[in-house]
């Protein structure tokens, strides 16, 4: 009964202003010439040809009701409820004390149909509610949410200045970003891997090596801001940004870094390794992680922090305090990307030219993983000649 109270309001909604406007816009000008004789319009001092443009005004803004309410009811975007939806979605799981429980369940039961054909797997998974229980009694998903636990982004441009074209450079037989995807596959938590690119190019190899791609921006200045641009379309509560320059990136470190969202709801998670020799310690290149008592980043700067005052050797600074090289890989919630979105660059990302200082000036925590592995990234060719070697070493 409601619902055909709603479908008459509808139709009305739209044929009443239609009805109202035809009326007044299609009445000829003798007719409003007798009208305006009798009008108490005309002794207020309305003059004639005031009196008809006022009527033929309201008809052209009945007009305008008709076919805001047609284009309301019938031809707005859904897609925006959906995105409504989702986020209603994840901001109630992110209350819910079973989440984390139902993230890495989900997670789970999609990597056993991963491995094989799992059909008890596929009943399980379609079990599975938003809150962590069975669906007996539970909450549906709304329509078109976004129910992936992590995803991997692999952000890719043609245009580096120090090596253009490096996504598509060919590394012991395979293109870099091939070696990525590839390293990315074998990520047991992820549940997609997707490539963002502004490329035709990179979109064109990324289908012949059966990897989904989402076209973005070229205004997009990082990979932070590709991954904010198409993160409806990745349909993630949390997304690791792997760099299309890293191609022996390590599947381990990635689950690593999503079972921090799972298993802590980390908002923001990235990696570290010890630095133990001076020569790292000074290069500008080799980007380092204060952290602090609980080991969170309080810090990312080119420069060696903290200063050992007093002391010019940098071998001795290694002595007094742990160094740690920042990882370039970073996990995001859908939340913290949010917030960084209505964020403007500060002084701080500026001067070290290091993006993730967004977060930090703005007083948000990453959550630091530990890890042995040293970022071997590809910007020049000479890169990318000592990553083939040590690809040849890794091979005999």
């Amino acid at each position: 009964m409601i619902d055909v109270l709603l479908t008459i309001l509808e139709v009305a909604t739209i044929s009443l202003p239609l009805f109202i406007a035809a009326v007044l816009l299609l009445r000829s000008s003798e007719s409003y010439d007798e009208r305006f004789e009798t009008s108490k319009l005309k002794f207020v001092g309305l003059s004639r040809w005031q009196y008809k443009f006022l009527f033929r005004l309201i008809g052209v803004l009945c007009v305008c009701i008709s076919v805001f309410a047609t284009w309301q009811f019938y031809f707005s975007d859904a897609r925006q409820q959906v995105i409504s939806e989702s986020r209603e979605f994840w901001e109630s799981l992110e209350r819910d004390p079973n989440a984390g429980a139902f993230l890495k369940e989900r997670a789970d039961t999609l990597q056993k149909i991963r491995k094989k054909d799992d059909e008890d797997a596929r009943r399980e998974l379609e079990e599975l509610s938003p809150s962590g229980r069975r669906t007996s009694g539970a909450p549906a998903l709304p329509a078109g949410a976004a129910l992936l636990a992590a995803a991997i982004a692999i952000p890719a441009r043609m245009g580096s200045s120090r090596f253009p074209g490096k996504p598509l450079a060919l590394l012991g037989g395979k293109t870099v970003i091939e070696r990525v995807f590839e390293s990315c596959k074998k990520s047991e938590l992820a549940e997609r891997i997707v490539v963002l690119t502004d490329s035709p190019e990179i979109r064109e190899h990324s289908a012949k090596i059966g990897a989904d791609c989402i076209m973005t921006s070229p205004e997009c200045a990082s990979g932070t801001e590709r991954i904010i641009e198409a993160l409806d379309e990745i349909g993630a509560d949390f997304v690791v940004n792997v760099q299309g320059d890293e191609p022996f990136i390590e599947p381990r470190l990635i689950d690593r870094i999503i079972s921090a969202r799972m298993d802590g709801r980390a908002e923001l998670v990235t990696a570290a390794s010890k630095i133990f020799d001076a020569r790292s310690l000074a290069d500008p290149n080799v980007v380092k992680v204060l952290r602090d008592s609980h080991g969170g980043a309080l810090y990312f700067s080119r420069a060696p922090l903290p200063h050992v005052r007093g002391q010019a050797d940098l071998g001795k600074w290694l002595e007094v305090s742990d160094y740690w090289r920042h990882i370039g890989v970073y996990g995001y919630s859908a939340k913290a990307l949010a917030k960084y979105s209505a964020l403007v660059r500060c002084v701080l990302e500026g001067a070290e030219m290091l993006e993730q200082l967004r977060f930090i000036d703005a007083g948000m925590r990453f959550d630091v993983i530990e890890t042995d592995y040293v970022s071997v990234g590809i910007d020049t060719p000479e890169d990318l000649e000592r990553a083939e070697r040590l690809l040849e070493n890794a091979e005999s």
